[in-house]
């Protein structure tokens, strides 16, 4: 497994507010903070994985890896006492994600 990206390190500029790379990552951080409420096999921490897996699909689809380590880079600057831990659930729904560490 590739070693974990150190993104809080990198300095991002915010996306416009009403592109889809702004509303994917309003959406993550959404579902990141409601998932840590949950134990991991939990049924809600499921099926918030399952979401955040097919954001994960769609910005994929239209940025490629550049757009999830963008994503990630925001993600991990929100929050940064909670940025690993909100790394290791990303890691966990987008594993084997088109563009996602391979």
């Amino acid at each position: 497994m590739p070693a974990p990206r150190r993104a809080d390190a990198l300095k991002t500029f915010a996306p416009p507010s009403a592109s889809p790379l702004a509303r994917a990552e309003a959406s993550l951080l959404a579902l990141l903070t409601a998932t840590e409420m949950h134990e991991p096999d939990a049924p809600a921490a499921k099926a918030y994985r399952a979401t955040m897996r097919t954001r994960g699909q769609e910005v994929a689809a239209t940025g490629g890896a550049d757009a999830l380590d963008y994503l990630l880079t925001r993600i991990r600057a929100a929050d940064p006492s909670r940025a690993d831990v909100r790394e290791a659930i990303l890691d966990l729904a987008w594993t084997d994600l088109s563009g996602w560490r391979a």
